[in-house]
């Protein structure tokens, strides 16, 4: 903030001829400045003077000049004979805010909340799946369970002989009976080399299909340490599953979403599958026109939903996802501002009084940062889900 010179010009009508002296001050107290004087022609003839003042176009307020003009016969702490004035410095910074909000993105996720009952299994068409909140594009197809291995429950011990440890991802072979394709997403053998059926977690992202309730099936022993079992690990109550929708794959993520939302059409009868939808955060938004001569910042991880306030010399091209409007802040109103991050890591952005760009800071657990002198409304941070305690101190130093 560089103060320029400027002029203010008093015209009036002097009724006195000869010099006048011209006094102001900024604001509507303190002493006159009265070293400006103007002779004119007097008997009401027109006349101007003018002033030679600084200004500063980098500021946030309007500034008002006050005085009067006094003929300089009159003695100057008379108030006979005095001609009142005021002007308004009204400043125009090229540093200007701009709102900038994340409105909408696309989708990072959708996964099952429940999986209801009664779908027809594939290789009929799978349910439909519908996307909320406005935007296009999303797609997702739901697979059903076609005789997938659902519970399992062996009572007493059904293996022995095996490496003890903690094994994941084994594959379940068929004895006996129709089925295939199941896998135990983790097994654990305990220190005698014993396996039962509480030991086994199912994997219900791959349940398998084609099993009925004649189905006899076994761990594959090869898959636990290459151990052969000294007793063959089959069940003894098999429980199949069909019409549970048990997997999920988001084919297209689409774009123009302002809510995480999703709805599955119902089974003819049974129970309708619910979903969960999280959106992924708005695209990357590189901000140019700086305000000064740093290279341009690009923001990354905002979440839709939120907003912060930059200042820029012009306003920035539209962006797919992001709402752009005047800031209702002053880019040279500056406050104290101490972060104080909580139990996981966070990007905080925040925008510098004196440089008027934005600043990174990629905080650990616990970090306090600052006190800073930030521009009003320009702080944020990148995980909507994580706690960030901000204080903030009018004024900086």
């Amino acid at each position: 903030m560089t103060p320029v010179p400027a002029n203010i010009t008093v015209d009036f009508n002097s009724n006195y001829t000869g010099d006048h002296r011209v006094c102001w001050r900024m604001g509507i107290s303190g002493p006159y400045d009265c070293s400006t004087i103007v002779n004119c022609a007097g008997g009401g003839a027109a006349c101007q003077a003018v002033i030679v003042i600084s200004v500063d176009n980098e500021t946030c307020d309007n500034v008002d000049f006050n005085g009067y003009v006094q003929a300089t016969c009159n003695d100057i702490g008379s108030l006979e004979g005095r001609i009142p004035f005021q002007s308004t410095f009204i400043p125009e910074p090229t540093c200007k805010p701009y709102l900038i909000t994340c409105d909408s993105s696309s989708i990072a996720s959708i996964s099952i909340l429940n999986g209801g009952s009664g779908y027809d299994p594939l290789p009929t068409p799978p349910p439909i799946i519908t996307f909320l909140g406005g935007g296009i594009g999303a797609a997702a197809t739901a697979t059903v369970t076609d005789g997938g291995l659902l519970t399992w429950n062996s009572p007493g011990q059904q293996g022995q002989g095996y490496n003890p440890g903690v094994y994941f991802n084994v594959p379940f072979t068929t004895i006996a009976g129709p089925g295939s394709g199941a896998i135990a997403s983790q097994v654990t053998v305990d220190g005698g080399g014993n396996i039962d059926s509480v030991n086994v977690i199912l994997d219900p992202a791959n349940p398998g299909s084609g099993y009925t309730l004649a189905s006899t099936i076994s761990l594959d022993a090869a898959a636990l340490g290459g151990s052969m079992p000294t007793q063959a690990f089959v069940t003894d109550v098999l429980t199949v599953d069909t019409g549970r929708i048990y997997m999920i794959t988001l084919d297209a993520p689409g774009t123009g979403y302002t809510v995480g939302s999703a709805t599955i059409a119902p089974p003819a009868m049974g129970i309708t599958a619910t979903v969960t939808v999280e959106l992924a955060p708005c695209i990357d938004f590189l901000l140019t026109q700086n305000c000064s001569a740093q290279p341009p910042v690009t923001l990354m991880g905002m979440e839709v939903g939120q907003n912060f306030t930059q200042c820029l010399t012009a306003e920035p091209g539209p962006v797919d996802g992001y709402s752009i409007a005047p800031g209702m802040t002053c880019c040279y109103e500056c406050s104290q501002v101490l972060f104080t991050v909580g139990l996981e890591p966070v990007t905080i952005h925040y925008t510098d009084c004196n440089t008027q760009e934005v600043v990174t800071v990629n905080a650990i657990a616990s970090q306090v940062v600052g006190p800073v002198c930030a521009v009003n409304d320009t702080w944020w941070y990148s995980d909507e889900d994580e706690t960030v305690t901000i204080d903030v101190t009018p004024g900086c130093p």
